[in-house]
């Protein structure tokens, strides 16, 4: 009797041979996973618009993070949507719509049925888990999201020069004020504004005193 994995759309036996180069491992395991998310999708009876749109954002990620999905941080998602939004001016239903997609992709590669979370453990020692939470995603955000205009005025009169900054620089000079200060600047529920404010080292009266 075969497995469930080996009659599931998508999972592990109908996209990755058993024997992967060992040079090559993690880049093919990689693409067997986008594979697979992609026929699972196909299987949902999705537009092929809509599997190839959310392919090319899972790969932007990826290619931001510098990571392979089983190695995603919560702190690369926070940088990612940050980048988006201060430099790029991203609209709010731009972030809904790439956070939800990051997600879906996420709970395809953590559910059993498919097996990418025993393969990646198998193969590198680690698997891929849920790193968008109800905690760090816009819509879940305690007064929703600033829209772009608004953003970049609050940036500003944080101190931050948005003409001049870009990418790595744009996050060095977000480090150099309140870090809970730029998260509740960014709509972000007052649980990342915390984070932020833990792993900045500023001290939450602070943050107090700005909001006051």
């Amino acid at each position: 009797m075969r497995s469930v994995s080996e009659v599931v759309a998508g999972s592990v036996p109908a996209h990755l041979q058993g024997a992967v180069a060992v040079l090559n491992a993690e880049e093919t395991v990689w693409e067997a996973m986008l594979g697979g998310w992609r026929a699972q999708q196909f299987a949902r009876n999705l537009a092929p618009s809509t599997v190839d749109r959310r392919r090319d954002l899972v790969t932007r990620f990826r290619v931001y993070a510098d990571a392979y999905p089983w190695s995603w941080t919560v702190g690369a998602v926070d940088e990612f949507f940050l980048e988006l939004r201060a430099v790029g001016g991203a609209a709010q239903s731009t972030i809904l719509s790439y956070q939800g997609a990051l997600r879906m992709f996420l709970e395809y590669v953590c559910d059993p049925r498919y097996g990418w979370v025993e393969q990646c453990w198998q193969r590198f020692g680690d698997h891929p888990a849920q790193v968008f939470h109800e905690w760090n995603t816009a819509g879940h955000a305690q007064n929703g999201i600033a829209q772009p205009g608004t953003l970049t005025t609050r940036l500003q009169d944080a101190g931050i020069n948005l003409r001049a900054a870009r990418n790595a620089t744009l996050r060095a000079l977000v480090l150099e004020i309140p870090a809970a200060i730029v998260a509740d600047s960014l709509g972000y529920s007052y649980q990342i504004a915390d984070k932020h404010r833990r792993n900045s080292g500023a001290t939450f009266s602070n943050y107090i005193s700005h909001r006051s």
